[in-house]
Order: structure tokens, then sequence, then C-alpha cells
């Protein structure tokens, strides 16, 4: 379903049209499935998509040439990995909470991507976020989000599978991450500038505690 295609702000304009693609509720099992979203008028001007409470999707197949795309909701399916998000380089915000994912990818070429919301899904490690210099595995994707390139400033991982606070140290390297959700042995871990010494990890100046 189409909502607020062309719809002009009356304070903006018609310059700042919203355009936007919602779906609830359907027995799809993949993006490319949907009919009104595979228009080549829809791939060039929407903004925003939300797909959400259909079980069967497990797949995010079907993104590809959405490159106008600054807002992506997939949460509360059953996506079990992330992959179709290589054309959306201007999404700067993406919702895949309440999903079945247990591995963080595909993210490497999202520089102006501000809010991930991972919440409630199965991953058990973020080694995938950390840097490394061999040309091989930049190859297979495994060189993630990490240094000032990229825009990250919030990050939602709770309710997954980690079990090792240390797990965290590898966001050290994304420079502007101001916002991070995480729980740990039934406790909320959260940013901030003041840290208990005794349960907190430092990610270059600033510290997961817990509250």
């Amino acid at each position: 379903m189409l909502a607020g295609d062309r719809t002009m702000d009356l304070d903006k304009g018609y310059e700042d049209l919203v355009s936007e693609f919602s779906l609830y509720a359907s027995n799809i099992s993949t993006i490319a499935e949907i009919k009104e979203l595979q228009t080549p008028q829809n791939k060039k001007e929407l903004k925003l998509i939300r797909i959400m409470h259909c079980p069967n999707l497990k797949s995010m197949t079907g993104l590809e040439s959405f490159d106008q795309l600054t807002e992506l909701n997939l949460s509360s399916n059953g996506i079990e990995r992330m992959d179709g998000l290589y054309d959306l380089r201007i999404l700067r915000s993406l919702n895949l909470s309440l999903n079945k994912l247990r591995v963080v990818s595909g993210l490497n070429h999202l520089f102006r991507l501000e809010r991930l919301y991972l919440s409630h899904n199965k991953i058990s490690s973020l080694q995938n976020l950390k840097a490394v210099s061999s040309p091989i595995f930049y190859a297979l994707h495994e060189l993630q989000m990490h240094g000032d390139n990229y825009s990250l400033r919030l990050l939602d991982m709770r309710d997954n599978k980690l079990t090792d606070l240390q797990e965290l140290n590898v966001l050290g390297g994304l420079t502007k991450l101001e916002e991070i959700y995480f729980h740990y042995k039934g406790c909320l871990l959260y940013t901030s500038d003041a840290a208990d010494d005794l349960l907190c990890v430092d990610l270059g100046g600033r510290r997961i505690i817990k509250k």
C-alpha cells in the first residue's frame, strides 16, 4: 500500500514530497514478490519502506535499485540474513528488530546510516563490525563500519545472544557513535561519559555502563 505518495508539506512546498510504502501482515516470503514496489517510478521516488508482521519474510532480496531510500523498517518479520543493502547508499535509518538474524553483515557501503536497530534477534557476535586490513577479507565484505567516514550514531542491540561484554570493543572505530543499547546479564547497558569502573567498556572516550 502506497501511503503519502506525492503529499505536499504546506510549510516546505513541493520540493520535499513524501513518498513511502507500507505493508503489514502479508504472506510474502521475499520483497521481490511485492509488485507495487517493482515499478521504475517507485524505485526512483520511495524514501521510506515499512514492511512488518510478515512471518514468512525471510529474505531482504528485492531491495536492489531503491537508491533513494532514507528509512527502511523491516521489523517483526522472519528475516534470517542482512542482504540487498548494497545500493541503499543514502539510507539513514535501518530497523531489523524482532527478526531471526544471527550475523551482522552487509553494512560496509552504508556511509550515511545513522540509526541501526537490531534488538530481539539471535546475534551472538559483533566481530563482523571489526576493521581488518587484509584485502582478502575486504573482498568478502568482512570490513564493515569502521572509521570517520561512517555516520552511525545509534545502535540498539538489546535482547540478542551476546554473552561477552568485550564484544562491544569492536565498536571503538565508530567515531560518531553516541548511543548504544545492549543487555548483559539481565542489565541494560547504555552509553555515558561517566562509568562505573567495575562494569565498563571504553570506546575511545565513550563508555558503556550498567543501568
